[in-house]
């Protein structure tokens, strides 16, 4: 709300709701979350940081809105974003956050499953909810946790 707003120093966002910075073909947008969620499965990761580590890589995801979208997933330049590329920049700015990119066809790059594996195994991020997994139901906490370890090839279970 806006309570929280002010005290993050993003009062400039103003009311409009729950809107997460998000990455799709059509660019970087902040964008309502039911627009976020309206997909066959999700993942939520909550950031074990400080209230001012957050605000920062608030600001820096931010930062990325009115980009258009990496269709060649290059993180190495940072004019066109790709999703999780979003989430790389905001965070290894605003926490130092040190995720590695991985090679993949020539590029540097951080696919979706290694963000997860790297974040949950470095401590910062925990999961705290998954849908679409085990059919058309949200699993909180450790039910979460415990699905998304055996959902992929997690390395931190």
């Amino acid at each position: 709300g806006e309570e929280q707003r002010v005290s993050l120093g993003l009062e400039a966002l103003g009311d409009h709701g729950v809107n997460v910075v998000e990455a799709k073909k059509d660019g970087v947008k902040l964008r309502a979350l039911t627009e976020t969620l309206a997909v066959d499965a999700f993942t939520i990761l909550r950031p074990q940081l400080s209230s001012d580590a957050i605000a920062e890589v608030l600001r820096n995801a931010l930062s990325h809105v009115g980009k258009r979208y990496d269709f060649v997933f290059d993180f190495r330049q940072a004019d066109r974003l790709a999703c999780t590329e979003v989430v790389y920049r905001a965070y290894q700015a605003g926490a130092g956050i040190d995720f590695q990119l991985e090679g993949h066809s020539g590029r540097l790059c951080l696919p979706a499953e290694s963000l997860m594996n790297q974040a949950i195994r470095m401590n910062v991020f925990e999961p705290v909810a998954l849908y679409g997994v085990d059919g058309i139901k949200v699993h909180l906490g450790d039910e979460a946790r415990d699905r998304l370890a055996v959902s992929y090839q997690s390395s931190w279970s």
